[in-house]
Parts: structure tokens; sequence; C-alpha cells
């Protein structure tokens, strides 16, 4: 039972090493988001939380949405995510699948509308977990 226990701990500590030497990918392929028509005249501006799993050859697999606070960008943010492309993350010499959290931004910039809709999003940033 006693050496079950020592073995397990061995593969935990293992693991958290290889995860501890793992760098952040990188964004290879970035499709921007684009904006639905009404937002772009509502005025709404969100950063939108998801979740992604990424393929062994560093495309997106899934895409779920986590967090956001204007949900007429939703559909978009996906859309989008669902394109991008990380760096696969090798381990082993082979190609791992992973899941990360990142935000898809909506910012106006020069586009935003000179009177805003009462009811459009306002800019909150959504820092990503991991």
């Amino acid at each position: 039972m006693r050496r079950k226990a020592l073995a397990a701990v061995a593969v935990l500590l293992t693991v958290a090493t290889l995860i501890a030497d793992q760098k952040s990918p990188r964004k290879i392929t970035d499709v921007a988001p684009v904006y639905p028509l009404d937002s772009l005249q509502r005025g709404d501006e969100a950063a939108i939380l998801v979740e992604l799993r990424i393929a062994p050859d560093g495309a997106v697999d899934s895409a779920l949405l986590l967090r956001s606070a204007c949900p007429r960008l939703n559909n978009a943010a996906l859309v989008a995510a669902r394109q991008w492309r990380l760096e696969p993350r090798i381990i082993n010499g082979r190609g791992t699948p992973y899941t990360i959290i990142a935000t898809v931004d909506f910012r106006l910039g020069a586009r935003k509308p000179a009177r805003m809709a009462p009811d459009a999003c306002v800019w909150r940033d959504a820092k990503p977990l991991t």
C-alpha cells in the first residue's frame, strides 16, 4: 500500500514538473472577431472569456463560452476563436492536446458611435484564468 502511494506521488511530481516547464502557447493564427452590425450600432464593447481545447496540431478543437457581459457578442467571439491556431504543445516529442482560457476582445476605438445606445455593453477587462 505504501509503495503504491509513493509511486502515485512520484507520478504527480513528474506531471507537475512537466506542466511547470511548459510556456504559455503562442497564437500562430489570429482571427479577429467580426462585429455584429447591431453591436456596432449600439456601441457594444466587451471582453469575452472562452475555454479552448487545442488539438495536438495546434488547431482549436472546441470553444466554450465561460463568461460574457454582452450576449450579443458571444457567437462572434466563438466563431473567431474556433479559427485560431496555437503552437502545438510537444511532450516527449509528440503533440499533446491541451486546454487554455483566453479572451476575445471587442473594442470599437474610432468606430464608436457618437451616441451609444442606453443598453450598450460597456467594456470591462476579463483576465484569462490560465
